[in-house]
């Protein structure tokens, strides 16, 4: 048995009779109700089964909200307290890269005033904006 959805009738589960030529092979079967030949494709993409089928449809948007990921519409609305979680630590990751920014900023531009003809203070500089770059 495989599922055939015809246009007129709906889905029904239907003994198929499989057909190939040279490029392509296919499944065929008819309509128990108004007789319409029903086609379904070896090849999921090019099915149209999977696009027109009532019972498709309803399956996947059965499991449309489980699919959600953050940023997608309708995230917020069905999961507000990951939503909001996923936020916060976002404002905080952002708030800690600029005040690193900043800090940096400021050690640099004081530093290097500083530093002219001075290796070792030169080499700390330098082993700071590492670890700063890395951590």
């Amino acid at each position: 048995m495989m599922p055939f959805f015809c246009e007129k009738c709906g889905d029904f589960d239907l003994e198929p009779k499989k057909y190939s030529n040279r490029w392509v092979s296919w499944y065929q079967s008819k309509c128990p109700k108004c007789g319409m030949k029903l086609i379904r494709h070896e090849n999921p993409k090019g099915d149209p089964y999977y696009a027109k089928s009532k019972r498709v449809i309803i399956m996947r948007d059965k499991f449309r909200k489980d699919l959600l990921q953050f940023g997608d519409a309708g995230f917020e609305m069905y999961y507000k307290k990951q939503h909001d979680e996923f936020v916060k630590q976002r404002q905080a990751y952002e708030e800690k890269q600029i005040a690193k920014k900043k800090e940096f900023d400021a050690f640099y531009s004081k530093a290097k005033y500083e530093t002219q003809g001075n290796t070792q203070v030169m080499r700390k500089l330098v082993a700071i904006e590492e670890k700063m770059n890395n951590g």
